[in-house]
């Protein structure tokens, strides 16, 4: 299993969230519609380390650049999730 801070993903790349380093991030993900477990998608990445786009918990949600940078996820592809009826 190889994870990766959410900040380093690119557009249209995909991940689960593994874990979050800083509880207090933890807890502002549940409040956006977000938690472990769950496959996210990077829609925009602002330039000059602005914000992050990304779809998770059925919505668009938007993270700050050192928020996404303590968020760890599991690289997915597209046929990964394909055969995953769980997606």
């Amino acid at each position: 299993m190889v994870l990766q801070r959410l900040s380093e993903l690119e557009p249209g790349e995909r991940g689960v969230i593994h874990h979050v380093d800083r509880p207090e991030f933890v807890q502002a993900l549940i409040e956006m519609g977000c938690c472990i477990g769950e496959t996210v998608e990077i829609a925009h990445v602002a330039p000059w380390n602005g914000p992050i786009a990304l779809w998770g918990g059925g919505r668009k949600l938007a993270l700050r650049k050192e928020a996404a940078a303590e968020v760890w996820v599991m690289r997915r592809s597209a046929e990964d999730l394909e055969n995953d009826p769980g997606k």
